[in-house]
């Protein structure tokens, strides 16, 4: 599907359920630990998520995994159903998804709320550890617990992050092919990948070429004390971007543009 979308075949209507679809339904080709070790790692990187360390423990096989389920919403407002985006059973834990479109603040945690009493409803006697991942939209709630489920938050671009940093020594090939898969899914959904001004060393190519080219608008950037207003991807308007390294990266700005005047 993908290539049918490249090359102008198809058309998809980018939305928060696409983006959730096109990236588990690639993730869910990877081993089980692939995928947990993925989305462990995405969490820990997540600057606005209140617990630092979600458990490294044995997941087990997937077992189950369903999208958009419909639970029984007994205990909550709602009257037909609740209904979180995604649902990941493993023989060793289960895993509830709450996803959204951009990076901050879309997520409800009274939604988390309802989608763990349904949760409850329909697996409650089954006794396993469960977790709670809002994806996208975050908050700074400082919410670590909610009917005594641990609730995890996580940037979509901390996944794509991660993967990338995966493909770096990966050697499997299948995986790598997955991986590659999923970031073009997340290009289609307006994620591109950034290389921060930190990560380069003065032989890359990529550094030499920023320095040739852009000499001039660094000087009118710091001059105007405009760098957010004018970073490359604030031109995709569906991307709420992730100035993450804003400081630093100013401070580097002025510190190699007295060099190269």
């Amino acid at each position: 599907m993908i290539s049918a979308f490249k090359h102008n075949k198809i058309t998809i209507e980018v939305c928060e359920d696409s983006l959730t679809s096109c990236i588990f339904d690639t993730f869910f080709l990877l081993p089980s630990t692939f995928l947990w070790e993925i989305l462990r790692n995405a969490i820990i990187a997540t600057p606005e998520n209140t617990q630092k360390s979600i458990p490294k423990e044995k997941i087990g096989q997937l077992t189950h995994y369903e999208f958009w389920p419909h639970w029984a919403p007994s205990g909550t407002e709602n009257v037909n159903y609740v209904e979180p985006d995604v649902f990941i059973r493993f023989s060793e834990c289960d895993v509830i998804i709450e996803a959204k479109r951009y990076e901050i603040g879309q997520q409800n945690p009274l939604q988390w709320k309802k989608e763990i009493i349904g949760y409850r409803n329909e697996y409650g006697k089954d006794n396993k550890q469960s977790y709670l991942i809002a994806l996208g939209g975050l908050l700074n709630s400082g919410i670590k617990k909610i009917e005594g489920v641990s609730i995890f938050q996580c940037r979509w671009s901390s996944i794509q992050d991660i993967i990338c940093k995966i493909l770096e020594h990966e050697q499997n090939s299948v995986v790598c092919l997955i991986l590659k898969l999923v970031l073009r899914y997340f290009e289609i959904h307006g994620y591109v990948q950034i290389k921060w001004l930190e990560e380069l060393s003065a032989g890359d190519k990529m550094c030499k070429n920023y320095r040739k080219s852009n000499s001039q608008s660094i000087s009118f950037l710091l001059c105007h004390n405009d760098f957010k207003n004018y970073l490359p991807f604030q031109k995709f308007s569906t991307l709420t971007p992730v100035l993450r390294n804003y400081n630093q990266s100013i401070s580097i700005l002025k510190t190699t543009w007295e060099e190269w005047k």
